[in-house]
């Protein structure tokens, strides 16, 4: 039940507003076209099999009905109708489209981790602006709805509700903004710990170059040694006492290298090197914006 509830609750929610400005333009129409047909009957009475096919759209596709004076309002408000009705009609077809296509990447891409890493981040930032253009988009039936329908429906307008429709779209389209932003900014993690250059400690970084070439994983393009028990890798820029690291980044851990021998050493970094081999530094990078779990994603 709760399978089925889910999904239905989305497509509720898809639909709601599209679906409401969709039938306030049909009742605006039809009430429309039959005050058209009464006041025609009444000049016009022994037209009434005529007048009974007449509306107001195919009366003003007529040029010279369109140029009256008397009737260029009332065709200027239908042409508004027809787009609030078009525009309700797109609105759902695109949600639902949305989804879709969001969960076609997603069930194409679970099994292909590559594919995955490169489909996230372009497929987020789509994902968030078409949310953005979809929200304004129901934010403008919804007060389209509202005015012609209050006004050809009961003769009044609500602008308080009007207005509180355009500020809530305004607000979450802002906030969706801040999330795109916030994703697209980089990674960053902060270490107690000092960069081991390679030139003052060669037979490290000699034996650590050496193991990944064995393994077929990439390089580390720097070591980091602190006092953390942990043993780590990531790709997320690190800030260290001597500054800012970029690229991929290996911690070492001091307490735990003088309790392991050299065959428990080499076992922890050839599984840590493994991580720069399956990807998972780079999924870390890309998935986790909250960088003080990032190291976790990786270490021994």
């Amino acid at each position: 039940m709760k399978k089925f509830g889910r999904p239905f609750g989305m497509f509720a929610l898809l639909l709601a507003i599209p679906l409401i400005a969709f039938v306030a333009a049909e009742g605006i129409q039809w009430k429309s076209d039959s005050t058209l047909r009464q006041t025609l009957l009444k000049e016009f009475p022994d037209k009434a099999a005529t007048i009974n096919n007449v509306t107001v759209t195919s009366l003003c596709e007529n040029p010279d009905v369109r140029s009256d004076q008397g009737f260029s309002d009332v065709c200027s408000q239908n042409d508004n109708i027809g787009w609030m009705k078009s525009g309700a009609i797109f609105a759902a077809c695109f949600g639902i489209l949305m989804v879709a296509i969001i969960k076609l990447a997603g069930t194409v891409a679970r099994k292909r981790r590559t594919l995955l890493l490169l489909l996230f981040a372009p497929g987020l930032h789509l994902t968030m602006l078409a949310t953005s253009a979809l929200a304004l988009l129901y934010a403008a039936l919804g007060i389209a709805a509202l005015y012609y329908g209050e006004s050809a429906l009961i003769g009044r307008i609500h602008i308080g509700i009007m207005l509180a429709f355009g500020i809530g779209a305004i607000v979450a389209v802002g906030s969706l903004i801040r999330a795109q932003f916030i994703t697209v900014r980089r990674a960053s993690t902060t270490i107690i710990g000092k960069k081991l250059e390679r030139q003052q400690h060669i037979r490290l970084w000699s034996f650590i170059e050496t193991l990944a070439d064995r393994m077929g994983a990439e390089r580390p393009q720097s070591i980091v040694a602190g006092l953390e028990p942990n043993f780590y890798v990531t790709e997320a820029d690190v800030i260290c006492v001597d500054g800012k690291l970029r690229g991929r980044t290996m911690y070492i851990s001091l307490p735990l290298c003088r309790i392991l021998n050299a065959d428990e050493f080499t076992a922890v970094l050839g599984h840590e090197l493994g991580h720069y081999k399956g990807l998972d530094t780079k999924f870390s990078k890309r998935f986790f914006q909250s960088i003080e779990a990032l190291p976790k994603q990786s270490q021994a």
